[in-house]
């Protein structure tokens, strides 16, 4: 699916958690990484998309849908975000996911 986006995979390793998101995009020097290493596993999977287009963004998640491909973590890379380290997006994203799910459970008993 990458290729017909015109996109490029960036896997982010554990060791490389302490890095800002700019960072790992290569968009600034990476002067000095928090030390910040995630054991394996300690976070579900996650997507964060760089430089789409909303109705890409869009269109990607509906395809990812349609395949069922199961990425519990999303986000979209934001000014804002781009200066996190992407440990802490991590911990966020997965903050969000609980919330999210722990809502919908209960709006369905």
């Amino acid at each position: 699916m990458a290729p017909a986006f015109g996109m490029k995979v960036l896997l982010v390793s554990p060791a490389d958690a302490g890095k800002t998101v700019a960072q790992l995009l290569g968009e600034v020097e990476t002067k000095a990484a928090r030390t910040l290493v995630l054991e394996p596993g300690a976070y579900p999977p996650a997507v964060v998309l760089a430089n789409f287009k909303e109705k890409d963004v869009d269109t990607l998640l509906d395809l990812m849908k349609q395949a069922q491909v199961t990425i519990p973590l999303k986000a979209v890379v934001t000014p804002s975000n781009r200066s996190w380290v992407f440990g802490d997006l991590l911990a966020h994203l997965q903050e969000e996911h609980a919330a999210f799910t722990a809502a919908k459970e209960n709006h369905t008993v």
